[in-house]
């Protein structure tokens, strides 16, 4: 994971390109309407073995109480991770305020509404309870 942001922005290009309009350029209409998907927000991971921990689908908070989770739960099921919907309210400063968490797999609960700090904890508990066997030092592909 870069530990930076890098552009400072987030570019659209893929998901464009990726949407059933742009793919009818290459696949006849029939085939691209069946060619569904959708963007994992974030899949947090161990530095260590490269094993992911949690993953996590982002929203900005407008007051919705909902966002389909029905793909990423199927995944977390499929390779038995936890995951969650997070919900994170921006405040003036383009900082965080708060989030609300809601565990989609292995256990759904009701929505928590965390403060940054607990928020960072909270992500911090995965890692915590993940044991690798790695020597800790970071691998490189």
């Amino acid at each position: 994971m870069a530990k930076l942001e890098r552009l400072g922005f987030r570019d659209l290009t893929y998901s464009r390109w990726r949407r059933q309009p742009s793919m009818e350029r290459f696949i006849d209409k029939g085939r691209v309407w069946k060619m569904t998907y959708c963007d994992l927000d974030a899949i947090d991971y161990c530095p260590c073995c490269c094993q992911p921990l949690l993953l996590i689908e982002t929203a900005r908070d407008v007051g919705q109480h909902y966002k389909d989770t029905r793909v990423l739960e199927a995944l977390a099921k499929r390779v038995d991770l936890p995951a969650a919907l997070v919900f994170y309210l921006p405040d003036e400063k383009e900082d965080i305020a708060q989030f609300r968490v809601r565990m989609i797999y292995p256990e759904p609960g009701p929505e928590k509404i965390m403060t940054p700090q607990e928020y960072a904890e909270w992500l911090w508990s995965f890692r915590e309870a993940h044991r690798c066997g790695s020597d800790g030092v970071h691998k490189r592909y």
